[in-house]
């Protein structure tokens, strides 16, 4: 039988293909407000394999990657540069819940349940897991993994943390604005689940060289 392409349009018209999957995660659906809590936030920033504080200063429209240039590293072997897939936005996306944030900010919150918009320019934290032939963000579905770093471009960077070996002395601008407190705050958290595990295992440091708290045998 010979179908017109009238017919084929009527029929697509009476029955649109269905609309992109919507991101859906198990474990959230039983969580108060569909987000992480708080106790899950916590032992996942303790299995990212990197965290570090970057710049998106580069894109690949064609490839689709976004380089980043390192600021910090807070956890990892440091690397010179960090690309990831995503493309290159012209507006901020600012996660606007509380610290320890529970859900990833806006762009991941559709299609895939990752973030893949960065504003050159602009800094993140990225929370990675090294997985080969793998998106090293695309580990941990609606959560925050790369959130944008609160802050003006150009501004100096506050301390992140004093030089008191006390885990809980931090040296923070009086200046500071608040969303710059509320981005210090959360990069504090993941410093402090890092010096937990340090506590855990004295023979480890974040450089890598055994400089951990020593344990008495006596």
């Amino acid at each position: 039988m010979i179908v017109s392409l009238f017919t084929i349009a009527a029929l697509a018209a009476a029955n649109p293909a269905p609309p992109p999957a919507v991101c859906s995660v198990g474990e959230l659906r039983q969580s108060p407000g569909y987000r992480w809590r708080v106790e899950r936030i916590e032992e996942l920033v303790d299995s990212a394999s990197r965290v570090v504080r970057a710049t998106a200063v580069a894109a690949d429209s064609v490839a689709g990657i976004v380089r980043f240039q390192p600021v910090e590293w807070l956890r990892g072997a440091p690397a010179p540069a960090v690309s990831l897939p995503g493309i290159a936005v012209d507006r901020d996306d600012l996660n606007g819940g509380p610290v320890p944030y529970q859900l990833v900010r806006s762009a991941g919150q559709r299609g895939d349940c990752f973030a893949q918009e960065y504003r050159l320019g602009a800094q993140y934290l990225l929370l990675l897991r090294d997985q080969p032939g793998r998106n090293p963000i695309q580990w941990w579905p609606l959560a925050p993994v790369n959130e944008q770093v609160r802050g003006e471009i150009g501004e100096p960077d506050p301390p992140l943390i004093s030089d008191e070996p006390s885990l809980g002395h931090r040296a923070i601008r009086d200046d500071a604005n608040r969303g710059k407190r509320r981005e210090i705050a959360r990069v504090r958290a993941v410093r402090h689940h890092q010096r937990r595990q340090q506590r855990q295992d004295p023979r480890t440091s974040p450089d890598g060289h055994g400089h951990g708290r020593q344990e008495s045998d006596g």
